[in-house]
């Protein structure tokens, strides 16, 4: 299969801001990105690539600062390989300690092995360090959790690794939702798996929902992720900026959800909000 790349030049060109823009990205459908000297690259199967959504969803995010694109068109080439090849850092993250298959394992009480292929998820991006954080040290026994936009599996993974009753992922990247499957394998863990959006589990409810998934989608779909929260339950939800906090909390509260607390780490917010 053939791809489609976007090179983005973006300014001010930080950290904080390649972030922002490939979470964008990621969450619909695009499966790998490089870093440049003037922003990033990201590449998308040709199959799956919708020119009109990808341009909307970089306009939405020209509120903070420049962005330049320019596309083409890619010859296959062994993403997989490519990315199997690359050095990946273990990280340690409260009592977790996220590491690859070949790599050896902790004595952390949670000891999570991802290989994430083209899936996001590793860890080091400070919006998943949270919510592993969040989710590990909540009393998750007995308790159902929905994970939207599950990436590599991790935050199912931690939850069920921390007594969840029963945990599904979902993610519209059919690619994920393999790679989501081979790290429940490797952790020896059981969940449900699910290829598309928050749709896929319509009429169904959780004890506890999580989406790490950028601002302007998040508030899209707030309707939705308040449908599937029980009553009582909570919404766990990252991936956006501290200046974020009253566009997503505002639209929130019209969806039966109170703010129940808030975390800040770089410059990125999650938030822990409750179905009342």
């Amino acid at each position: 299969m053939d791809y489609i790349g976007l090179t983005i030049r973006f300014e001010p060109c930080e950290e904080w801001f390649r972030d922002l823009i490939a979470d964008a990205l990621g969450a619909i459908g695009f499966e790998a990105f490089e870093e440049t000297e003037q922003g990033l690259k990201a590449y998308i199967d040709k199959n799956n690539y919708d020119n009109g959504l990808a341009t909307e969803t970089l306009k939405e995010l020209k509120e903070y600062g420049q962005i330049t694109v320019r596309r083409e068109e890619i010859p296959f080439r062994n993403w997989n390989e490519r990315w199997e090849n690359e050095v990946r850092e273990s990280v340690s993250v409260g009592d977790c300690f996220i590491h690859a298959s070949n790599e050896p394992k902790s004595d952390k009480p949670f000891d999570i092995v991802i290989d994430p292929e083209q899936s996001f998820g590793t860890a080091s991006h400070p919006t998943t360090q949270m919510l592993l954080q969040t989710l590990t040290s909540a009393p998750l026994n007995g308790k159902t959790m929905l994970d939207v936009g599950t990436g590599t599996g991790i935050l199912a993974i931690a939850s069920k690794m921390n007594g969840a009753k029963e945990v599904t992922g979902v993610d519209i990247d059919e690619h994920a939702v393999v790679n989501a499957q081979k790290n429940f394998s490797l952790n020896a863990v059981e969940g449900f798996l699910l290829p598309g959006s928050i749709e896929v589990v319509k009429g169904k409810n959780y004890d506890i929902v999580v989406a790490n998934i950028n601002r302007n989608i998040v508030v899209n779909m707030l309707p939705q992720l308040s449908a599937a929260t029980s009553q009582g339950g909570c919404l766990l939800t990252s991936g956006f900026l501290t200046e974020d906090q009253e566009a997503v909390t505002t639209a929130a509260k019209t969806v039966g959800f109170t703010l129940e607390q808030l975390e800040e780490r770089d410059g990125w917010l999650m938030l822990r909000l409750r179905k009342q």
